[in-house]
């Protein structure tokens, strides 16, 4: 993808923050819309958990699970990592996102960390230290760690293609960190803009992100997935299982399918707040996003293991 095709508001951030860059980037500007936009959704409406297999067939086969053990909403909402070579715009991206963290409500900041010139390595969450002085140097303190493994905050990030390649993995790939970031990579040469950016976020996007803020009420709104959606999420959980598990390595499974559920759902939301929902034109879209990451994340794990996808 070279231009924005993001619908509804997602589209309208993704534009914002391409049209704030001196350095033209759709696919990073399309990444920090997804992050923004699901820290927002996260906290307001629920995505419910699709099975692999249909219930009845699960108690088929293992009759003795407790119906009441299996999940009925799972996360919504994606920690981001946007690749790109220094200079190519992702850095622009995440300034841009930060503009309109600084505009909204800080609850929506609580649930989005944004880091540039990330240090790989501290990223484990193991460094000590404060909050504030940890983000300078690049780094995640235990206390975020621990948030952004249970989802109740995420991340905005960036790499080079090198470091996420070669180095990423050695490091994280046990993490459930590694498997649960959406990377965005940007494709193609590095395109510097004729016109000045847009430096402020306009009014009438502000409106409309603190419109969504308060928009669910007291209770949670459920996005609803189509029977078609279900049905295509479970082919391409499948699928991710039969490509990969028998041939290693080990790490990712059904990346491909809860991701792009997790997006669909996200852009859901962004298109009709009051009655979301994702059709299987919606996720099939969404795993066209979620793809080239899920892919550079394998051949991360491949290169580790040393065998061949």
């Amino acid at each position: 993808m070279t231009t924005i095709q993001l619908p509804g508001l997602a589209g309208e951030i993704a534009q914002y923050l391409d049209e704030q860059s001196p350095i033209s980037s759709p696919r990073m500007a399309m990444g920090g819309s997804t992050a923004l936009l699901g820290a927002i959704v996260s906290t307001g409406w629920e995505l419910p958990h699709i099975t692999p297999y249909p219930v009845p067939s699960i108690l088929k086969v293992l009759p003795d699970i407790d119906i009441e053990d299996i999940p009925t909403t799972q996360h919504l909402g994606l920690s981001v990592m946007l690749v790109a070579k220094p200079g190519h715009g992702k850095g622009c991206i995440i300034e841009g996102v930060e503009l309109l963290l600084d505009r909204l409500p800080p609850t929506v900041r609580q649930r989005l960390r944004t880091i540039q010139h990330m240090n790989h390595l501290a990223l484990a969450g193991m460094e000590p230290g404060a909050e504030s002085e940890l983000k300078r140097k690049g780094c995640i303190g235990p206390a975020t760690y621990e948030k952004l493994s249970d989802g109740s905050c995420f991340l905005l990030t960036e790499s080079t293609p090198e470091t996420f390649q070669h180095q990423l993995p050695h490091w994280y790939g046990d993490s459930e960190l590694y498997g649960g970031l959406l990377v965005i990579q940007h494709l193609g040469p590095k395109v510097r803009k004729s016109i000045s950016p847009q430096l402020l976020p306009p009014t009438g996007l502000l409106e409309r992100l603190n419109q969504l803020i308060k928009a669910p009420g007291e209770h949670k709104k459920r996005i609803e997935v189509t029977a078609d959606a279900v049905n295509c999420y479970r082919q391409f959980w499948r699928y991710d299982m039969d490509a990969y598990c028998d041939h290693g390595p080990i790490g990712l499974e059904g990346a491909w399918a809860r991701q792009s559920l997790q997006i669909a759902a996200i852009l859901a939301v962004g298109i009709n707040p009051l009655h979301p929902v994702v059709t299987t034109d919606l996720f099939r879209f969404s795993g066209s996003i979620a793809s080239d990451g899920i892919r550079k994340a394998r051949e991360g794990l491949v290169s580790v293991a040393g065998v061949d996808a």
